[in-house]
């Protein structure tokens, strides 16, 4: 954010569709505090406290009036200078299924940003950080009988007030061992910078992340935090079993993965 935050004071946020807080479990070491989170599922908002504890969670659908009030009234004890949105992805993802634009566009929850937009104008933050997959970037919202993707709907709304950038990401490229590709779509006021990250020039396998780790079994812990094996089925480890490395089981020709009715896993 031009300068990282952690070499200035520190920023009040707010936190829409939060889940479990995972997007923001290392916000503190940048000096960024997120005050307020709203989560619709009570089991994931109660992980979110266990994780964030000095964040006020507000559990429930914010397009219950009580619900969105709470979170206006809440946040106006702070100056909120970020808002952090990650709406629920389902409506627009693809995997697994043939997403279309008539889907899309009658599916509510892809309207869920109408909302932020809302609590955006409220406090006009300097700095928004809104996270999708990457069909969030192409999909057309039908809004008062006109179609808007989300850069033209930001456009239209909050324009005048911000520079809007949108990419999409591969976690792949910032160390993680992992192919993750996300739409980022950053709002920040006229008068600010707020830079991309650089890609590392090499990235990281799992083995360079994880290969000093005890091995586990299916279903094993080990005595390390948050190291254990989930349990899988008898059809997943003969998966893994026959996977060589650098390889997915997607690459195996005779352990290919298939539904229990004998129909190939497309991801």
């Amino acid at each position: 954010m031009g300068k990282k935050a952690s070499e200035n004071k520190k920023i009040y946020g707010i936190s829409l569709f939060s889940s479990a807080g995972i997007g923001e479990l290392y916000f503190d070491e940048i000096n960024i505090d997120i005050v307020v989170a709203n989560e619709l599922i009570p089991k994931r908002a109660e992980l979110y406290k266990h994780a964030h504890s000095n964040a006020n969670v507000i559990v429930g659908d914010i397009c219950d009036e009580k619900v969105f009030k709470n979170i206006i009234n809440t946040a106006k004890q702070y100056k909120i200078e970020f808002i952090l949105i990650s709406p629920p992805c389902q409506g627009f993802s693809v995997a697994g299924k043939n997403r279309s634009q008539e889907s899309i566009e009658v599916d509510n929850r892809n309207y869920l940003i109408l909302q932020a937009i809302k609590i955006i104008k409220e406090f006009k933050p300097s700095y928004i950080l809104i996270e999708n997959v990457p069909t969030f970037l192409t999909a057309k919202l039908l809004i008062d009988n006109k179609y808007y993707s989300l850069e033209s709907l930001l456009n239209k709304e909050l324009g005048e007030i911000y520079n809007i950038d949108a990419r999409v990401l591969d976690a792949a490229d910032y160390g993680v061992p992992q192919h993750r590709k996300r739409a980022i779509t950053k709002l920040y006021k006229k008068n600010l910078k707020w830079n991309w990250p650089q890609k590392q020039n090499k990235p990281v396998s799992v083995k360079e992340a994880i290969g000093g780790l005890p091995s586990l079994e299916a279903g094993q812990k080990s005595d390390i935090k948050w190291h254990f094996a989930r349990k899988h089925s008898d059809s997943h480890i003969e998966w893994l079993q026959h996977t060589p490395t650098g390889k997915s089981a997607f690459d195996n020709e005779k352990f290919y993965p298939k539904k229990p009715d004998g129909t190939p896993i497309k991801g």
